[in-house]
């Protein structure tokens, strides 16, 4: 799913003013 929504981006005409942030968060435990 992320290669797909990057690719879309990537080809887009907006890509040079475009900014792509993947954040990760594991399941359970406490804030940090």
């Amino acid at each position: 799913m992320i290669k797909s929504v990057y690719e879309t981006i990537r080809n887009s005409p907006l890509w040079e003013n475009s900014i792509l942030i993947i954040t990760y968060d594991e399941h359970g435990g406490l804030f940090e």
